[in-house]
């Protein structure tokens, strides 16, 4: 019986452990008048899981798992700029303007450190801020192409063909997020078959590079 327990207690630390390092995170949020989206931010978990909004007040959030590499390098990063408990380095003439940001790194004890910006010279938090750009790209294909299946099937074959653009261009963050979506045009045949062929062409090239990243 003393063996069962000391197991459980084993296993209750080992699950607290994994809990408090699913805590920690980063959050980057974009505000820009006149911005494609105006407002969007992401969240990305240390076990990948990544959440994408548009609004604070967002019912339906974009979720998915971010590629294991992508997640080490910008918690990497964000180790080397100090986990913004620092002013990032200031440009010595402002740029225009590229909307305001916000970095926020959350520890897995919830402490939280940010910095607000425009623009930074350092090469990290450019790196940063061009990865959560392009989840942002990536996310506007993602619910255009949603909503394309949902309320204008005659669309869909414009927004296949833009996100095949974009994956051809490496300007999509995890392709595979997109499969389900693909399959749902590829098996509608209220869509046009043209667009449908198209989307299983681009659901084979995704599966077959993701094999070899393998």
């Amino acid at each position: 019986m003393g063996r069962f327990f000391l197991a459980l207690f084993v296993l209750a630390v080992a699950a607290a452990a994994v809990s408090a390092a699913d805590l920690e995170q980063l959050f980057f949020s974009r505000t820009q008048e006149g911005g494609v989206p105006p407002y969007f931010d992401v969240t990305v978990g240390a076990d990948g899981r990544v959440v994408y909004r548009e609004a604070l007040d967002d019912e339906f959030p974009v979720e998915f798992q971010a590629p294991a590499a992508d997640v080490s390098r910008l918690f990497e990063i964000s180790k080397q700029l100090g986990y913004f408990a620092y002013p990032l380095p200031a440009p010595k003439r402002p740029p225009p303007s590229s909307g305001d940001k916000v970095l926020r790194y959350t520890s897995a004890s919830g402490e939280t450190h940010q910095v607000e910006f425009v623009y930074s010279p350092d090469e990290g938090a450019r790196e940063l801020a061009g990865w959560f750009a392009k989840v942002a790209g990536t996310e506007g294909y993602y619910i255009s192409l949603e909503r394309s299946i949902q309320f204008d099937r005659l669309g869909v074959n414009s927004v296949v063909l833009d996100l095949h653009a974009a994956f051809n261009r490496g300007r999509i963050i995890a392709p595979r997020q997109f499969l389900p979506l693909l399959q749902r045009v590829v098996n509608d045949k209220k869509i046009l078959h043209l667009a449908r062929s198209r989307a299983a062409g681009l659901s084979e090239q995704i599966e077959a590079e993701s094999v070899v990243a393998e």
